[in-house]
């Protein structure tokens, strides 16, 4: 669980912890400096982040979270209703968006489903969550018939992206330099019209991986 303030994830922890199937591995404040690394070390099935002081960032944040651990579902629990970042956090693949006001069950219930392939917005966001996914869902068709375009290096670099690993453990594994292996990823990018990691997967994970597997066993929690 990731907030701002760190009472908040002490005493959800304490009340999640007497739910069946749930195993809490963390709880970090949003201005931790190795969140990322933390997240990345512990690979949760569900990371849980409040994202209201996070503003504009919200969906580059967001990002960043789930190139730590491209895996895992990412669910917004928020004071917030504002219908813009409920749109930014559905654009960087958040799952749900849960209101702090909402009851512990629901709560659970969105933790578990999650990982079940389930998505959760309230009524009065998804009017234009749709709007701006149907928007890009046209685009990215475009996108996914330049999958052909990529020479047979950029496919074996994008399918590392694919199984999320950082840029580095990439140019290990390819025998490559990591310098060459972010320009391959940027000329990839390039090719697909994306702008980051998160949504190249996106287009690549249709086409070369047929999906996303679900979570098995109790969900582990950030």
């Amino acid at each position: 669980m990731v907030d701002d303030h760190a009472i908040v994830t002490e005493t959800l922890s304490l009340r999640l912890a007497g739910v069946p199937g749930l195993v809490m591995i963390g709880r970090f404040t949003t201005d931790y400096p190795d969140l990322l690394r933390e997240i990345a070390t512990l690979y949760p099935d569900v990371t849980t982040v409040e994202i209201e002081p996070l503003g504009p960032a919200t969906g580059t944040v967001l990002e960043a979270i789930h190139a730590a651990c491209p895996r895992g579902q990412l669910v917004v629990l928020t004071a917030s209703n504002d219908t813009s970042l409920a749109v930014l956090a559905a654009q960087a693949g958040a799952s749900a968006w849960v209101a702090k006001s909402s009851t512990l069950e629901h709560l659970a219930l969105v933790l578990s489903g999650v990982c079940d392939g389930h998505a959760w917005y309230p009524p009065e966001h998804l009017g234009a969550i749709l709007r701006v996914l149907r928007s890009d869902a046209g685009s990215r068709q475009g996108a996914t018939r330049s999958l052909d375009m990529l020479t047979r290096r950029q496919q074996e670099v994008m399918r590392e992206i694919v199984a999320g690993k950082p840029y580095q453990q990439i140019a290990s594994d390819l025998a490559i330099a990591e310098k060459t292996v972010r320009t391959h990823a940027a000329n990839i990018f390039a090719k697909l019209n994306v702008h980051t990691r998160r949504q190249a997967v996106e287009v690549a994970e249709r086409a070369l991986c047929g999906g996303t597997p679900a979570a098995s066993g109790p969900v582990r929690l950030v």
